[in-house]
């Protein structure tokens, strides 16, 4: 479970809704997926999903959110060959 979050004046902004990320092969076209669902009103709705290929994006943990009282689990999805990041936050607070 995790939010997105947008980058605006240099700071990181949380979207409140629920979501949930997935990390799968499709069956479709056998390539691998990102994808983030919100999960508002119990119902889910895809809004990103990228295709990931081997060495394409980083999946990380960002250091600066460590002393947050608020929100220390941010997380940044880094693609290499862009300037493209795109950010979560993970809405269940036990690291299980």
């Amino acid at each position: 479970r995790a939010g997105k979050m947008k980058l605006a004046s240099g700071m990181l902004q949380p979207d409140v809704r629920k979501g949930l990320i997935r990390l799968f092969t499709s069956p479709e076209d056998q390539l691998l997926h990102f994808t983030w669902t919100s999960r508002s009103n119990g119902i889910e709705t895809v809004e990103d999903d990228r295709i990931l290929f081997p060495g394409d994006a980083t999946f990380s943990y960002v250091e600066q959110a460590r002393n947050n009282p608020k929100n220390n689990r941010v997380y940044v999805l880094k693609f290499v060959d862009s300037n493209e990041k795109m950010f979560f936050w993970m809405q269940e607070p036990n690291p299980d």
